[in-house]
């Protein structure tokens, strides 16, 4: 197995239902490696075929265990020679038997880690408004089964929950990964907590290419701040639509994304707060790109935010919760603002420090550059190189 590249990479991923952040991130990665003269074969399997009953049965059974997930690495690596195998989402498709048809073929693993699935039955460390970790570090999370922490369905947690406690029991999460790609420093530390083996676990964070504005004008006039996510609980949208409200800045907050968060705050307030939708990603960088601030009001322990990095690559500062990863990518009074998450005192101080022309002019370059140094393709391929001979070498000492 030769580990000084150009690579042979089998990368897996499940798509969502709704294309979010994950999705970007793992489209970003092959782009960039191709790029770069290496060969990835992107095998992908999507959510949107879970649509009945029986469907949604037959996923919640191969959770745990996937025959089909196998049998599509097993057809793959035993017909071609590859250096990697890639993991980006798995669940519920893939599942974690993937991991040891590549340990039969002696092919290391690498496993980018964008949620706390391993860790929590919901993914996001978050419940009933709050932090929870109740399940982290347990052999048999039942706590997750308790508050019915996923979609509110005792049947699909408990399917999660037998994957989580299943594979801790056989040693798949400590034994069957050669590398865990953590986002930030905290999603290390929280797998670290679960019990994931600290020496195999790597820091690299998401990147972001050239991002497309050349879509038309979203007929936005400015100056306006924007938030762009899911508009849900956790993401903190409907407090961030209350408090821009009641502290009236002077300046209207655009929302792009979808969701029912702001749907009885609306009404009467259309100045202050201006919902346009969820939009085409060139025009969702086009509505960036003419803000004077992003704005970041997670509740609950972000990864990472892919869209700060995105604000950054368009000059854009960013006003952000001190929360999970997020409290990693905004240096306060450099690259944008931060404070405790739903401290609405510290958010007003926060969003009228970013407003301030002086302070912004200065901000607008230092994001530039914060981009160019740490969240560029240049900046991240480096990383992804020194991670893949690191596993390659991995597997071979013990071979």
């Amino acid at each position: 197995m030769d580990s000084s590249g150009p690579y042979r990479i089998l990368m897996l991923h499940n798509r969502y239902q709704i294309r979010g952040g994950e999705d970007e991130s793992t489209d970003a990665e092959v782009a960039m490696l191709r790029e770069r003269g290496h060969t990835v074969e992107l095998v992908e399997l999507d959510n949107k075929s879970i649509e009945t009953v029986a469907d949604k049965v037959r996923a919640g059974l191969a959770t745990t265990w996937s025959r089909k997930g196998a049998a599509i690495v097993e057809q793959h690596l035993a017909g071609g020679h590859y250096d990697i195998l890639h993991c980006q989402n798995l669940f519920p498709g893939f599942s974690p038997s993937v991991y040891y048809t590549a340990a039969r073929h002696k092919v290391p693993v690498v496993q980018a880690v964008r949620n706390y699935r391993l860790l929590c039955a919901s993914a996001n460390l978050f419940r009933d408004g709050h932090y929870c970790d109740d399940c982290v570090g347990k052999m048999v999370p039942l706590p997750a089964l308790v508050h019915r922490c996923y979609r509110g369905s005792l049947a699909s947690t408990a399917a999660l929950v037998a994957m989580q406690s299943v594979h801790k029991s056989m040693g798949t999460w400590s034994n069957r990964i050669t590398r865990y790609i953590a986002l930030t420093r905290y999603v290390r530390n929280r797998l670290v907590e679960g019990g994931i083996p600290a020496d195999r676990i790597v820091v690299k964070p998401n990147f972001v290419g050239s991002l497309d504005v050349s879509e038309e004008d979203p007929g936005i006039e400015g100056p306006y701040a924007v938030y762009v996510g899911r508009l849900t609980q956790d993401k903190g949208a409907d407090w961030l639509a209350r408090t821009w409200v009641a502290q009236n800045f002077g300046m209207p907050l655009v929302f792009v994304g979808h969701g029912d968060a702001l749907d009885t705050i609306v009404p009467g307030n259309e100045a202050r707060i201006c919902p346009v939708g969820k939009r085409s990603l060139t025009q969702t960088y086009r509505i960036i790109q003419g803000a004077q601030m992003l704005v970041q009001p997670a509740l609950w322990p972000e990864p990472f935010g892919r869209v700060v990095v995105e604000a950054y690559s368009l000059g854009v500062p960013v006003v952000s919760a001190r929360v999970g990863g997020l409290q990693e990518l905004v240096r306060d009074g450099v690259t944008g603002f931060t404070y405790e998450a739903g401290d609405d005192r510290a958010f007003g101080d926060a969003v009228r420090a970013a407003m301030d022309p002086a302070r912004h002019a200065a901000m607008s370059a230092a994001v530039r550059r914060e981009y160019e140094e740490k969240y560029s393709p240049d900046a991240n391929f480096g990383f992804m190189m020194d991670i893949y001979r690191d596993a390659i070498v991995g597997v071979a000492s013990k071979s």
